[in-house]
């Protein structure tokens, strides 16, 4: 365990600060940029002044040469005149520093837990390393109704699958958890959808009795008033994701796939897909897109793979012996570039249950993580490579790979959708003006 944490904790230092360089690299571009047109607006103005000067001093000389008391043109210099003197008075220059010096702090200790003060949360990753359960060994972590911080993930009773095999023989429970900092964003519609470039995000916001919204934030525009948007006038959209191949928003409802693109300030929608689902989410891996879809007409529940032209090349059936009976308890699935990720939800004794599961391309369970206590809300996503996320409808949201640790974070609100962010950072919502950004 002390290898195994210690180098995970180096991996993720490393990709930590591996992310901030750049994101420091980027700032310092932009800085200097700012300042190069800055220099060059100001040496444009002094110009002018200069020229204007020069022009001001020919009509003083022809005044003097023509030895005639002119009273409207002296008039009309005196007034020049005045107005350069006034410009040059006020041109001054204001000096903005502020260059922001943060050590982040990133410690491991083996032996007891250390106590984190409310001052340090903000800024304090702290794992609380316990026990993953994997193979025959039992858990009996029960997660109370309350969710507080210190509980500890449920662990589902055993149960047997459609091809026979017992949960228990792939299931992983880890019980960690995370102190980490969050800010938000207020935005100018609820967020019931929410898919993000990298940079910004595009959302969905429901609307009753009248068409639904679809905007887009950008998170570094103060100035902004409104978030640019337009209305969708096609039915509800169920999921949406960014497809990184195509560079633009993909959307899904229960009729159609729809790509959306952002380009100057405007939010294109173009129709890619036909279709007729009971059931629709749409993922990616860059690649190729994946549709999880449930026909109207029962004669096909699955996933449908699509190509960046929208050619369907591959379909994988669910009714198949081999796959298991959790697949019909999908809410929502991610992909990589080897694996699917599914997020399942069960009722057992009246209360709904979470657990993730991985497969590979052929739908062959790889692992399972049994996860607590979750509302009709949850989603998953990853970040390409082999980070999951997982929000709950609670105020708890997971993060783990497909075959290590696994943490948790405490939010300061329910966490429903999800979106990724460059640097290591969540974009979080839950039906309100408002978005939780997690960096976690």
């Amino acid at each position: 365990m002390i290898v195994e944490e210690t180098n995970k904790t180096i991996e993720d230092t490393n990709s930590y600060f591996d992310s901030y360089i750049d994101e420091l690299r980027d700032t310092q571009r932009r800085v200097v940029n700012d300042l190069q047109k800055t220099k060059q607006d100001a040496q444009t103005y002094i110009a002018n002044v200069n020229s204007e000067i020069q022009s001001l001093n020919s009509d003083v000389q022809a005044l003097i040469k023509e030895n005639v008391v002119q009273l409207a043109k002296m008039a009309r210099v005196s007034i020049a005149a005045n107005k350069l003197d006034q410009q040059m008075n006020d041109y001054q220059m204001t000096k903005i520093t502020d260059f922001v010096k943060v050590n982040p702090v990133i410690a491991i200790k083996f032996g007891d837990i250390p106590t984190v003060s409310e001052s340090q949360q903000d800024h304090v990753i702290m794992d609380r390393s316990k026990s993953c359960l994997r193979n025959n060994e039992e858990s009996e972590s029960v997660v109370d109704e309350s969710e507080s911080p210190t509980e500890l993930p449920d662990a589902e009773e055993h149960t047997t699958n459609a091809t026979g095999e017992d949960d228990a023989e792939s299931y992983t429970t880890c019980l960690d958890t995370m102190v980490i900092k969050q800010n938000r964003i207020v935005t100018s519609y609820n967020v019931n959808r929410i898919a993000s470039d990298g940079k910004n995000i595009l959302y969905a916001s429901y609307v009753q009795d009248a068409p639904d919204i679809i905007a887009y934030c950008h998170f570094n525009d103060d100035g902004r008033q409104i978030d640019e948007h337009r209305n969708w006038n096609q039915t509800q959209i169920e999921d949406m994701i960014w497809w990184d191949a195509i560079q633009k928003f993909v959307c899904i409802t229960e009729n159609a796939v729809y790509t959306v693109e952002y380009v100057d300030r405007t939010l294109k929608i173009i129709l890619a897909i036909h279709g007729a689902w009971s059931y629709a989410r749409v993922a990616t891996n860059k690649r190729d897109l994946f549709l999880w879809v449930n026909t109207t007409d029962m004669r096909f529940n699955g996933i449908e793979v699509y190509s960046t032209n929208f050619d369907r090349i591959r379909t994988i059936d669910f009714n198949c012996d081999r796959i298991g009976a959790y697949v019909d308890e999908s809410v929502s699935f991610c992909v990589t570039y080897n694996s699917i990720a599914l997020l399942c939800v069960r009722t057992r004794h009246k209360r709904h249950k979470l657990s993730a599961n991985f497969c590979d391309f052929e739908m062959n369970r790889l692992n399972l993580f049994r996860l607590g206590i979750c509302t009709d809300d949850a989603e998953i996503q990853s970040d390409g490579k082999d980070q999951f996320f997982v929000t709950t409808g609670k105020q708890k949201l997971y993060i783990f790979s497909s075959m290590n640790q696994m943490r948790w974070i405490t939010l300061e609100d329910p966490s429903e959708c999800i979106a990724v962010l460059n640097g290591r950072r969540l974009a979080v919502g839950n039906g309100s003006h408002e978005i939780q950004i997690i960096h976690y």
